[in-house]
């Protein structure tokens, strides 16, 4: 199965760190148990996609902008759905997997909080103090997934301390 990934934005589509955003990421592992795609442009596609005719409708974001709260992983979730097919088993990613968030100088903005994830049960990650400030286009990247897993990752901003 071909990898892939599709991006939602809920309270602040514009991801500019004025106000709170949730990013929720559905993600498709290929058969090497890899996917990495950034954010903002597959984002930016769908949005696209969604305009038709009308690119001068479509929002193009090209950084995310916010405070780091709380992600969650949430292992075989995929657009909203947990229960398999009749007869088919949930596609749990490999006990262990990894995530990483990077930016463009390759720093992971999550500071590897995110590996070795648990493939059968979610988990959250809360952020605290305010020195997780993200403020350019991240790149996910979940690696050793298994052979077409699916999962599913919400990341919760808050808003910029910083911002202009």
């Amino acid at each position: 199965m071909a990898a892939s990934m599709t991006v939602h934005v809920d309270h602040n589509p514009f991801l500019d760190g004025r106000a709170p955003a949730r990013i929720t990421i559905d993600w498709v592992s290929h058969t090497d148990g890899v996917v990495s795609l950034k954010i903002c442009s597959t984002l930016s596609a769908a949005n696209l996609r969604a305009a038709g005719n009308n690119a001068q409708g479509s929002l193009e974001i090209d950084k995310i902008r916010g405070t780091l709260h709380k992600i969650e992983t949430i292992p075989g979730l995929y657009n909203g759905y947990l229960a398999p097919v009749i007869g088919d088993t949930p596609a749990l990613p490999t006990d262990l997997y990894d995530i990483t968030l990077l930016d463009p100088y390759g720093l992971d903005v999550a500071d590897g909080t995110l590996v070795n994830r648990s493939g059968t049960l979610p988990e959250v990650v809360v952020f605290s103090g305010g020195k997780y400030i993200v403020d350019s286009e991240i790149t996910v990247t979940i690696a050793n997934a298994g052979d077409s897993k699916k999962g599913r990752i919400i990341i919760d901003l808050l808003e910029s301390e910083d911002r202009p």
